[in-house]
């Protein structure tokens, strides 16, 4: 519902984002990517958004934009920035085992192995653009902490969660305050804010309510800022890596109602749950587990659905547990107890409610022109056209924005 708030919020932002569509092809074209953990595609109808509204306005959009499975937070941040499915990245989930690193749980909170390369095997566009010669900063994204074959962005930043909104928007300021020839070519800025409240209350909750509208305020303190600097060939991509279910706690399987745990290692977290079987079979675990709640759907790695596009990768687990939307699953009704959230994303990623956001604008991109569907693959081959490099194999489609194109 269109407020004088947002309609007046609107129309400012039109005209502070004027300077990017009178700026043309001959500037430099740079790429700030934006994400909004946790921004589900609707959110922008159920909340005030006058600038991703006057983004949309003024750029191009797309109604949804469909992540890799799982939609997970680390896998599809990197999906962004390779245009590469998790399973061919390889950054299969937030916390994940490889038989090749034994002995070692990949998770966000394992700040050695976060920082550490080896799990970060495909090359990102930072490291595309720095061998062509152009600077980068990825500041806060997944990835851009780990000398990813053997190579580091211009500007990276050790990751902080508790970062206040005005020094977010100071950060990328501060990337385009010294000489233009320090200018990177591709930046990132992140909020978690989103993500936060829609697990903690829920996506429909007023606590996401105000999350929504206090990032959207910010992004529009930001695009001001950055249009009184007037910054040619800029363009400002606006993404989310997920969408958002609503939980109820009555929606709960154990998996130690089925299974003995100390007969199997669990791997990652409600929605999904990896499993290695320790002491039992892969045949066993599977008879123990398959079709015994119908929220839960349980396969061999090898029979995971071809549609989800996933179960390839040495670091998927022989037995992987997916539950149905707005469902979790957990290890035992004492492990309940450090979950109380009433939101969670990580499901069948053709689902609407793990839609995501995409809005972008910029000297070469059209006017008011919105898509009903992208894939978060599509965004990787979309910056590289926009800077100029030739893109990595990967599994985006070149097709799929040049309807976005000028």
């Amino acid at each position: 519902m269109w407020t004088r708030r947002r309609f007046v919020g609107c129309v400012a932002l039109l005209v502070a984002l004027s300077w990017t569509v009178s700026c043309r092809e001959q500037a430099e074209p740079r790429v700030l990517l934006i994400s909004i953990d946790g921004f589900r595609w609707d959110y922008r109808d159920l909340y005030d958004t006058p600038t991703l509204d006057a983004m949309a306005a003024r750029g191009v959009s797309a109604r949804r934009m469909q992540p890799g499975f799982p939609s997970k937070t680390f896998p599809n941040h990197f999906t962004l920035v390779t245009g590469l499915l998790p399973d061919h990245h390889g950054v299969v989930s937030n916390t994940m085992r490889d038989p090749d690193i034994p002995d070692v749980t990949f998770s966000m909170s394992n700040r050695a192995a976060v920082v550490d390369a080896s799990w970060w095997t495909a090359e990102p566009i930072w490291n595309t653009l720095e061998r062509a010669g152009k600077r980068t900063a990825p500041l806060l994204w997944p990835g851009s902490e780990a000398a990813i074959g053997g190579m580091r962005p211009s500007r990276w930043v050790q990751y902080q969660q508790n970062i206040a909104d005005d020094r977010r928007i100071q950060m990328v300021l501060d990337l385009f305050s010294g000489p233009e020839s320090t200018w990177p070519a591709f930046a990132t800025m992140y909020w978690h804010s989103v993500d936060d409240a829609g697990h903690r209350h829920g996506p429909e909750s007023d606590e996401t309510r105000a999350a929504v509208e206090g990032v959207d305020a910010a992004l529009g303190r930001l695009l001001r800022a950055l249009a009184a600097r007037r910054i040619a060939g800029l363009h400002v991509i606006v993404v989310s890596d997920h969408g958002m279910s609503q939980l109820a706690p009555e929606r709960t399987v154990y998996l130690d109602d089925y299974v003995d745990l100390a007969t199997v290692e669990p791997v990652d977290s409600t929605p999904n749950v990896g499993i290695i079987p320790k002491t039992i079979s892969v045949d066993e675990l599977y008879e123990r587990l398959a079709d015994k709640h119908p929220a839960m759907n349980v396969w061999r790695r090898e029979e995971i659905p071809a549609r989800l596009e996933f179960g390839t990768h040495r670091r998927v687990p022989p037995i992987y547990v997916s539950m149905e939307d707005g469902w979790s699953v957990m290890r035992t009704r004492g492990s309940s107890r450090g979950y109380a959230g009433l939101g969670n994303h990580g499901y069948d990623n053709a689902l609407d409610s793990m839609q995501a956001l995409f809005v972008a604008v910029g000297p070469t991109l059209k006017e008011s022109v919105e898509v009903p569907a992208l894939r978060s693959v599509d965004v990787y081959e979309l910056m590289c056209r926009i800077l100029g490099v030739t893109p990595n194999a990967n599994d985006g489609s070149p097709e799929a924005t040049l309807p976005f194109m000028r």
